[in-house]
C-alpha cells in the first residue's frame, strides 16, 4: 500500500463549546493509538481555558471520518461513533475537565482586574476578577460573560474524510505522527504509538492498555512505564521473532516494522526472517511463548527490583534460545533449575570484578545496545555459557 498519495476532502466541521457535548457522542475521542500518559498538565489546562475567554484562537481540532461506525466506551456510556480523533484530546480533555469544576482559571493580578466592556453598565466598574475561578463561580458571577465568551467560543475543526471517501490507516498515522505532532518532545515509541495498523495494536494492548501478566506495570519488573518503555521492550521482542540478525532493531528498524504494510491488518500468519524459522508464524502466540517462559523465572518476585530494562532483555533471549532449540519446555534439560541457570549466567556474563578494572563487560555492553551485533553477542555468550554449538549465525561479520 502506497504510504503517501492525495488525501480526501477536509470539511470544516466548527462548533462552539456550547455545542461540543453532542458532537462528542459521535467522536472516538481517545482511539487507542492516541492513548498515553497524560502528556499535559493542569497548569497548561488551565492557560488553555483563559486563552479561550481571551478569545485566542486555538489550533484546529483534527477528526477523521470513519467508514463504518463502531462501539466505543467512554465515562460508562456506550457510543456509536463516525469520527476518530487524530489530535485534539489534550485540549478538549481540559475542556471537560473546567466544564466539570475540576480545573480553574488561573491566578493571576492582571486577571483581578480584566477590563471588559459591559462591565461597567452590570457591575458599575468596567472590570471584573475572574482570578482563579472555577466554572460555576464564573457562570454565577458574570453570566453574560461567560455565556458570550466562554459558550459562544468557536472551536476550529478539520474533518478529513465523507461517506464516500475517508483516510487509509497510514494516512491518519502520517497525520497525527508526522504532521501534527512532530514539535512534540516524544521519544522513538512514543512517536510509533500512534502508528494505526495490528502489530502497533496489539504492542499498545499487550504492553499498556491491556497488558498481559508479565506486563502489568510494577508488578514484575524494577522498573514503570511513564514513557512507553514496556511498549519499547515488547516491540523489540517483535522484531526479533521477525527478523532476528537480518534487520537492525534499531529506532529506525522498529520504525519500519511499525510502518510494515504486511503487518497493518493481521500478524497471525506472516513471514519471519529469522533464521530459526523461515516461514510463517502466528507472531504473537510465538513472542507470547517466550513471555510466558520469562514469567515462570520471574513470577515468584524474588529478584524484582534487579528485573531492570537490561536484564529483561537477557532473560528474553536466555527463554528465546531456549524455546527454539528445544522446541518445547519438556525437553529442557534442566527445566527445575531454570531459574537459578539465569540468573547465574546472566550474573556472571556482567561481572566486572575479573576484567582488571573494567568498566562494563562485553556483554553488559550488549544488553543496551540497540544493533544487530548486539544481539549477536547475546546470542554467543548464552550459547557458549549453556555449552551449546556454536551457531554461525550469531559469528561477528
Amino acid at each position: 500500500m502506497k504510504q503517501y498519495k492525495l488525501y480526501p476532502p477536509c470539511q470544516n466541521a466548527d462548533c462552539t463549546i456550547a455545542e461540543l457535548p453532542r458532537q462528542l457522542e459521535d467522536l472516538d475521542l481517545k482511539p487507542e493509538e492516541l492513548q498515553r500518559d497524560e502528556v499535559a498538565t493542569e497548569k497548561w489546562g488551565s492557560w488553555v481555558i483563559l486563552s479561550i475567554i481571551l478569545g485566542i484562537r486555538l489550533g484546529p481540532f483534527t477528526w477523521s471520518k470513519q467508514k463504518d461506525s463502531y462501539e466505543v466506551f467512554r465515562d460508562g456510556k456506550k457510543l456509536q461513533v463516525s469520527k476518530k480523533n487524530i489530535d485534539s484530546l489534550q485540549r478538549i480533555t481540559h475542556i471537560e475537565k473546567f466544564n466539570n469544576g475540576i480545573l480553574r482559571l488561573p491566578k493571576h493580578k492582571d486577571l483581578e482586574n480584566l477590563e471588559w466592556a459591559p462591565a461597567k453598565q452590570l457591575y458599575g466598574k468596567s472590570t471584573i476578577d475572574i482570578s482563579g475561578l472555577d466554572i460555576h463561580e464564573l457562570k454565577s458571577k458574570y453570566l453574560r460573560f461567560y455565556n458570550e465568551r466562554y459558550l459562544d467560543y468557536k472551536l476550529r475543526i478539520d474533518l478529513y474524510g465523507n461517506d464516500l471517501e475517508q483516510l487509509t490507516k497510514k494516512q491518519e498515522t502520517f497525520l497525527f505522527r508526522t504532521v501534527l505532532n512532530n514539535g512534540n518532545e516524544m521519544n522513538g515509541q512514543q512517536k510509533r504509538n500512534p502508528t494505526v495498523s495490528k502489530i502497533a495494536s496489539i504492542i499498545r494492548q499487550n504492553a499498556r492498555l491491556n497488558p498481559i501478566d508479565i506486563m502489568t506495570e510494577g508488578e514484575y519488573f524494577g522498573f514503570k512505564n511513564p514513557k512507553m518503555e514496556y511498549d519499547l521492550l515488547l516491540a523489540e521482542c517483535y522484531h526479533w521473532l521477525l527478523n532476528g540478525v537480518n534487520a537492525q532493531p534499531t529506532s529506525n528498524g522498529l520504525d519500519e516494522m511499525y510502518d510494515d504494510y504486511k503487518l497493518e491488518d493481521d500478524i497471525s500468519l506472516v513471514h519471519s526472517y529469522n533464521h530459526k524459522y523461515q516461514k510463517k508464524i502466528n507472531l504473537e502466540v510465538k513472542v507470547n511463548e517466550v513471555l510466558d517462559l520469562m514469567l515462570v523465572i520471574i513470577k515468584d518476585k524474588q529478584y524484582q527490583p534487579e528485573v531492570k530494562k537490561s536484564l529483561f532483555r537477557s532473560l528474553f533471549m536466555f527463554c528465546w534460545l531456549h524455546l527454539t532449540e528445544f522446541g518445547s519446555q519438556t525437553k529442557f534439560p534442566y527445566k527445575k533449575d531454570l531459574k537459578k541457570k539465569f540468573f547465574t549466567g546472566h550474573s556472571e556474563m556482567i561481572d566486572v570484578s575479573k576484567l582488571n578494572g573494567a568498566p562494563k563487560s562485553a556483554f553488559g555492553d550488549a544488553l543496551v545496545t540497540g544493533n544487530t551485533a548486539s544481539n549477536k553477542l547475546k546470542c554467543r555468550f548464552w550459547r557458549e555459557y549453556l555449552g551449546w554449538k556454536e551457531d554461525h549465525n550469531y559469528d561477528e561479520n
